[in-house]
């Protein structure tokens, strides 16, 4: 069956995006363990703008990761902002740029497996 031309036609994700999508996901929900779990940043102290700021910027890729199996733009913008967050916090938090890096290297394999379908992204 062929689609028309009116209809949007979406591409496969394949196996590599999928998985890209569910670790940039999985990512998030580990933030947001670490950030409001027992042991987490709430034991600790540390300013709650950190703490809002670092549980925000896991929901963030959370949402992200959704937007991004909706196919949408907007969605690698906000993963990309949750992601500077993520590097800042960290670098306060830690003082090392190995999480800068930490950070940096999976928004550029998510960005390098997307570049190819960018154009049927919304």
């Amino acid at each position: 069956m062929s689609k028309s031309k009116n209809e949007s036609y979406k591409p496969e994700r394949g196996c590599l995006l999928t998985g890209a999508i569910i670790l940039v996901g999985i990512s998030g929900l580990i933030s947001l363990v670490a950030a409001l779990g027992e042991n987490g940043f709430k034991t600790t102290e540390l300013s709650p703008w950190f703490i809002a700021l670092a549980v925000g910027a896991a929901i963030a890729d959370i949402i992200a990761a959704i937007g991004l199996w909706g196919w949408k733009k907007w969605a690698y913008y906000l993963y990309l902002g949750a992601t500077i967050v993520s590097i800042v916090l960290g670098l306060l938090l830690t003082g090392s740029a190995l999480f800068a890096f930490s950070r940096i290297i999976p928004f550029a394999i998510v960005g390098y497996i997307i570049l190819p379908k960018w154009k049927f992204f919304e």
